[in-house]
Protein backbone atom coordinates (compact mmCIF):
# COMPACT_ATOMS: atom_id res chain seq x y z
CA UNK A 1 0.00 0.00 0.00
CA UNK A 2 1.09 3.84 -0.91
CA UNK A 3 1.82 6.27 2.18
CA UNK A 4 -0.52 8.66 0.66
CA UNK A 5 -3.69 5.87 1.37
CA UNK A 6 -2.21 5.13 4.25
CA UNK A 7 -2.59 8.85 5.19
CA UNK A 8 -6.15 8.80 3.90
CA UNK A 9 -7.55 5.94 6.29
CA UNK A 10 -6.04 7.76 9.43
CA UNK A 11 -7.23 11.21 8.14
CA UNK A 12 -10.57 9.51 7.61
CA UNK A 13 -11.02 7.54 11.22
CA UNK A 14 -9.40 10.88 12.86
CA UNK A 15 -12.54 12.96 11.49
CA UNK A 16 -14.75 10.11 12.26
CA UNK A 17 -14.00 9.98 15.57
CA UNK A 18 -13.46 13.38 16.44
CA UNK A 19 -17.33 13.74 15.27
CA UNK A 20 -18.34 11.00 17.35
CA UNK A 21 -16.58 12.04 20.08
CA UNK A 22 -18.11 15.34 20.14
CA UNK A 23 -21.88 13.57 20.27
CA UNK A 24 -20.97 11.59 23.48
CA UNK A 25 -19.00 14.55 25.06
CA UNK A 26 -22.18 16.78 25.00
CA UNK A 27 -24.28 13.69 26.97
CA UNK A 28 -20.78 13.36 29.34
CA UNK A 29 -20.30 9.51 28.33
CA UNK A 30 -16.88 8.35 26.44
CA UNK A 31 -17.07 6.65 23.38
CA UNK A 32 -16.07 3.40 25.63
CA UNK A 33 -19.39 3.84 28.00
CA UNK A 34 -21.35 4.64 24.57
CA UNK A 35 -19.41 0.90 23.64
CA UNK A 36 -21.38 -0.80 26.74
CA UNK A 37 -24.30 0.47 26.72
CA UNK A 38 -24.89 -0.55 23.18
CA UNK A 39 -24.00 -4.19 24.00
CA UNK A 40 -25.66 -4.03 26.87
CA UNK A 41 -28.39 -2.78 25.11
CA UNK A 42 -28.14 -5.45 22.22
CA UNK A 43 -27.88 -8.11 24.90
CA UNK A 44 -30.33 -8.37 27.33
CA UNK A 45 -30.08 -9.59 30.97
CA UNK A 46 -25.83 -9.90 30.16
CA UNK A 47 -23.85 -11.48 32.62
CA UNK A 48 -19.91 -9.13 33.82
CA UNK A 49 -18.05 -11.91 32.31
CA UNK A 50 -19.78 -12.69 28.91
CA UNK A 51 -19.91 -8.71 28.46
CA UNK A 52 -16.06 -8.15 29.08
CA UNK A 53 -15.60 -11.30 26.64
CA UNK A 54 -17.97 -9.58 23.80
CA UNK A 55 -15.80 -6.51 23.99
CA UNK A 56 -12.74 -7.91 24.73
CA UNK A 57 -11.42 -6.28 27.87
CA UNK A 58 -10.33 -7.99 31.25
CA UNK A 59 -12.93 -8.58 33.93
CA UNK A 60 -11.17 -5.67 36.26
CA UNK A 61 -11.36 -2.82 33.32
CA UNK A 62 -14.93 -3.99 32.83
CA UNK A 63 -15.52 -3.12 36.50
CA UNK A 64 -13.95 0.43 36.53
CA UNK A 65 -16.04 1.37 33.31
CA UNK A 66 -19.64 -0.63 34.85
CA UNK A 67 -18.53 1.68 38.12
CA UNK A 68 -18.51 4.80 36.48
CA UNK A 69 -21.54 4.57 34.47
CA UNK A 70 -23.39 2.96 37.36
CA UNK A 71 -22.54 6.12 39.49
CA UNK A 72 -23.70 8.39 36.02
CA UNK A 73 -27.19 5.92 36.70
CA UNK A 74 -26.85 5.06 33.46
CA UNK A 75 -26.84 1.52 33.83
CA UNK A 76 -27.64 -1.05 37.35
CA UNK A 77 -26.13 -4.01 38.36
CA UNK A 78 -28.33 -6.30 39.75
CA UNK A 79 -26.53 -9.63 41.69
CA UNK A 80 -28.18 -12.42 42.73
CA UNK A 81 -27.19 -13.57 46.57
CA UNK A 82 -25.99 -17.05 45.35
CA UNK A 83 -23.19 -16.28 42.99
CA UNK A 84 -22.17 -12.90 42.80
CA UNK A 85 -20.24 -14.02 40.14
CA UNK A 86 -23.31 -13.93 37.92
CA UNK A 87 -24.45 -10.11 38.34
CA UNK A 88 -26.21 -8.73 35.36
CA UNK A 89 -25.95 -5.53 33.73
CA UNK A 90 -29.38 -3.56 33.00
CA UNK A 91 -29.86 -0.09 31.52
CA UNK A 92 -31.93 2.06 33.35
CA UNK A 93 -34.45 4.55 31.50
CA UNK A 94 -31.62 7.36 31.62
CA UNK A 95 -28.98 5.37 30.08
CA UNK A 96 -31.12 4.07 27.32
CA UNK A 97 -32.24 7.49 26.73
CA UNK A 98 -28.87 9.01 26.57
CA UNK A 99 -28.15 5.84 24.15
CA UNK A 100 -30.56 6.52 21.97
CA UNK A 101 -30.03 9.57 21.84
CA UNK A 102 -26.63 9.39 20.95
CA UNK A 103 -27.11 6.24 18.52
CA UNK A 104 -29.83 9.59 16.78
CA UNK A 105 -26.93 12.00 16.48
CA UNK A 106 -24.07 9.53 15.06
CA UNK A 107 -26.47 8.59 13.00
CA UNK A 108 -27.80 11.95 11.83
CA UNK A 109 -23.60 12.34 11.03
CA UNK A 110 -23.35 9.60 8.97
CA UNK A 111 -26.31 10.31 6.90
CA UNK A 112 -24.69 13.59 6.46
CA UNK A 113 -21.12 12.02 5.31
CA UNK A 114 -22.81 9.50 3.02
CA UNK A 115 -25.01 12.40 1.36
CA UNK A 116 -23.40 12.84 -1.89
CA UNK A 117 -23.23 9.03 -2.18
CA UNK A 118 -25.48 7.35 -4.88
CA UNK A 119 -27.14 4.00 -3.88
CA UNK A 120 -24.75 2.44 -5.67
CA UNK A 121 -21.79 3.68 -4.44
CA UNK A 122 -23.40 2.89 -0.20
CA UNK A 123 -23.54 -0.37 -1.64
CA UNK A 124 -19.83 -0.80 -2.81
CA UNK A 125 -18.74 0.69 0.20
CA UNK A 126 -20.28 -1.70 2.61
CA UNK A 127 -19.05 -4.47 0.43
CA UNK A 128 -15.73 -2.84 0.80
CA UNK A 129 -16.03 -2.55 4.37
CA UNK A 130 -17.22 -6.68 4.77
CA UNK A 131 -14.13 -7.31 2.73
CA UNK A 132 -12.17 -5.50 5.05
CA UNK A 133 -13.67 -7.35 7.97
CA UNK A 134 -12.65 -11.19 6.34
CA UNK A 135 -9.06 -10.33 6.37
Amino acid sequence: MDEEFIKKIFCCYRYLKQKINQVLKRRKISFVQFHILYFIKNNQRIIHRDLAEKLNICLPTLSIFINKIIHKKLVIKKVPKEDKRKAIILLTKKGENILEESRKEIRKLIDALFKNFTESEKKTFMNLIKKINLL
